[in-house]
């Protein structure tokens, strides 16, 4: 993937392939999700009219889990370029 968070043609392939028959996709992009401590996992978000799908960020790829912008609660940062 390149630094500038854009997938890669197999993975928007198989981006495509899992959501596109029941879901009109919006965006996709790739972000670094901070997992225990300073690990950081590469992750696929893909927004479409309602919900979101966070997605595995390898080939062939699966949604960890997706939930409607509704259930959004709330949005905090703790550093200037970050979300938590």
């Amino acid at each position: 993937m390149s630094t500038r968070s854009q997938l890669t043609k197999d993975l928007n392939e198989s981006v495509k392939s899992l959501l596109a028959r029941r879901v009109k996709i919006l965006l996709k992009n790739v972000v670094k999700l901070e997992a225990k401590g300073f690990k950081t996992e590469n992750k696929v978000l893909v927004f479409s009219p309602c919900r979101l799908f966070v997605l595995t960020s390898r080939v062939p790829t699966k949604i960890e889990f997706h939930f409607h912008y509704l259930e959004i609660q709330a949005v905090e940062s703790k550093k200037l370029n970050q979300l938590q």
